[in-house]
């Protein structure tokens, strides 16, 4: 009997170790995973057609991507075997260093991301400026300035796909309880994350004028086609404006808020 319990208890350290490692294992895998994707966005950007086509070849960071996601796909296997058991002590310190980890990565990506996105134009444009823009542009709301976290982007009232995926070009449209706007995250809109409640102001510039605009709140929530929720999947409402984008894919997303000033 003391021997099956002795085997016990190494078979339960055992499942904690290799839940940690799996864990960590993951982690490592998935932060290595974004900060290249966020790398070859950033890389794609600066370079046109079929210049991209040839110099990607040659590019490391392709095969680096591929040997990450082939070891994250080993450590989620790993991860579901000792997931089993929803209530096991090994299944919560992998749950807790999971949460950590995510943390982790969420931080180091938009530590890349400020440190590649240049930092837009202060100049506040005339209204007469403006005007032009709109006019030569069919369908033009205004422009989105952002300046601390270098969003400077073309508004249009049409909210399509279409206008989401054209470059320098952003829908903004009545939904949520207030006014939304949205944006792909590899355009660089993803620099809403690094918005801070209280302290980030917005601009938006219109033929009329200029209104501004101040952080209120910065979270983490779901497109789930027909609304935005928060992160426990109730329905997100604002008053003010909403600003949206992915975080890793199109049903994980950033919301942050500004209210008028």
């Amino acid at each position: 009997m003391k021997k099956m319990i002795i085997l016990a208890a190494v078979i339960t350290v055992g499942f904690s170790i290799t839940a940690g490692l799996s864990y960590a294992a993951h982690a490592e895998a998935k932060q290595a995973a974004a900060l290249v994707y966020y790398n070859n966005a950033v890389y794609k950007e600066a370079v046109a057609g079929e210049e991209y086509a040839i110099q990607i070849a040659d590019n490391s960071d392709a095969a680096d991507a591929e040997a990450v996601i082939a070891r994250s796909n080993l450590a989620d296997a790993a991860i579901e075997t000792v997931m089993l058991d929803e209530e096991s002590e090994a299944a919560v310190k992998a749950k807790e260093m999971a949460s950590v980890c995510d943390d982790d990565i969420e931080t180091a990506v938009a530590k890349f991301e400020k440190e590649h996105t240049p930092t837009a134009s202060t100049t506040t444009p005339t209204p007469a400026s403006i005007a032009a823009e709109c006019t030569s542009r069919p369908g033009m709301y205004g422009r989105l300035r952002i300046p601390s976290v270098g969003i400077n982007v073309a508004l249009f009232a049409v909210n399509t796909q279409a206008t989401i995926d054209a470059p320098d070009s952003a829908a903004i449209y009545g939904g949520n309880g207030g006014t939304t706007i949205a944006d792909h995250q590899n355009q660089g809109f993803r620099a809403i994350a690094n918005c801070v409640p209280g302290s980030t102001v917005a601009y938006i510039d219109t033929p009329e004028g200029t209104q501004r605009y101040i952080c209120s709140v910065r979270t983490m929530g779901h497109n789930v086609t027909t609304a935005l929720t928060d992160d426990s999947l109730n329905v997100f409402s604002y008053g003010g404006l909403i600003m949206y984008t992915c975080r890793d894919n199109s049903y994980n997303i950033w919301i942050v808020c500004f209210d008028p000033v």
